[in-house]
């Protein structure tokens, strides 16, 4: 039995030594420091989306689109382009023939794009369309001295699939509406139609995995103005992220965040310390100020984290918004992957 008892011990120890051992988890190193310049053009008719991990970018015309579409196969929202000014009117109307704006209220999407608070809002509840007729004001300062035919436009929605939207359109003194079909394609976060040339799509922003952040103009809501007020909605210029693709996001005011570590001493393990945000806006347009003299400052007092869709920490601080000749519309920011 001590014999027995003998070997059942050695064979223990063998299969133990047969073992691996656990691996200390070893996270890759920070990625460089890289500096970005962002030109959304003095004018602001630029967008320019941004991606840190590729480190690339792509500009586009901010004009050349109206509406962007959710291009996920159980994706329904359409956001309008707040960078025009753009607005929707609700009508309760469900026929061409019997719109009327009189009275209505007109809306705008709120600048951190949550799904319960577009301007075309929730057309599409499990299945049931509102099939309402909604008119469409493409723009309150870019189409100013424009005939009614093309900055106002009759829209509605009529159909969303996994692979397709449809929907009607004419413009606003007409009642013989138009059907256009866009298809979706999941490599994308948007697709785009322009109501432009009679309707058509338009490629705008690259695909999904190559963008986290676009740099352009949008309209931003002060609530605390009354609804008749001129500066209850504002247009601005700021960075707004890839929310369809995961990108989620903080922004850091020293001595206003609790846990506040400074831009030089954060790394992963303490920005995952952080809860994050999937507003559209975590970053947004507050990074710079106006002085007296209306020259644009950067507020140092403040920087930006990201988590992209791989789950990978960066930080984000602004440096500037002019070139050297003075022209303001050139964002530079640093960013590093934590």
């Amino acid at each position: 039995m001590r014999y027995i008892h003998f070997i059942y011990i050695i064979s223990l120890l063998s299969l133990s030594s047969c073992e691996k051992e656990d691996k200390a988890l070893v996270l890759p190193p920070p990625g460089n420091l890289t500096r970005v310049v962002a030109n959304i053009d003095p004018t602001y008719d630029k967008q320019v989306f941004v991606s840190l991990q590729k480190n690339m970018q792509v500009t586009r015309n901010l004009k050349d689109w109206d509406l962007a579409l959710e291009a996920s196969a159980n994706g329904f929202h359409v956001y309008l382009n707040s960078g025009k000014y753009m607005f929707a009117c609700h009508t309760g109307a469900t026929n061409f023939a019997n719109v009327d704006t009189v009275g209505k209220t007109w809306v705008l999407d709120n600048d951190h794009l949550d799904d319960d608070s577009t301007a075309i809002g929730n057309w599409n509840i499990s299945g049931l369309l509102s099939g309402e007729v909604m008119v469409i004001d493409r723009g309150r300062i870019f189409y100013t001295g424009s005939t009614a035919s093309q900055r106002f436009k009759k829209l509605r929605l009529e159909e969303v699939t996994p692979t397709s939207y449809r929907f009607s359109y004419c413009d606003f003194n007409s009642t013989s509406p138009i059907q256009f079909t866009l298809p979706k394609n999941n490599d994308y976060s948007l697709m785009y139609f322009s109501f432009d040339n009679g309707g058509k799509s338009v490629d705008v922003a690259p695909k999904k995995n190559d963008w986290d952040l676009v740099f352009t103009r949008y309209s931003h809501t002060y609530f605390n103005q009354p609804l008749g007020s001129p500066y209850r909605y504002y247009l601005v210029s700021g960075g707004l992220s890839n929310r369809w693709n995961g990108i989620t996001g903080l922004k850091l005011i020293k001595d206003s965040i609790p846990g506040y570590v400074d831009y030089e001493n954060i790394n992963g393990l303490l920005a995952s310390n952080f809860s994050f945000s999937t507003n559209a806006d975590f970053i947004g347009f507050d990074w710079k100020t106006v002085d007296n003299s209306f020259n644009y400052l950067i507020l140092s007092n403040r920087y930006y984290l990201l988590k992209d869709s791989n789950g990978f920490y960066y930080k984000v601080r602004f440096i500037d918004f002019y070139n050297t000749q003075g022209q303001t519309g050139n964002i530079t920011f640093d960013y590093q992957r934590l």
